[in-house]
């Protein structure tokens, strides 16, 4: 695997792991 690869792989898996983390919060009430 290339470096380009790594940093394309590295970038989609962190944009798929906030995008089920700020669903995750929207769907939480907040408690402020």
């Amino acid at each position: 695997m290339t470096r380009e690869q790594k940093r394309i792989k590295k970038r989609f898996y962190l944009s798929w792991y906030f995008n089920i983390y700020y669903d995750t919060i929207e769907q939480t009430p907040r408690k402020t």
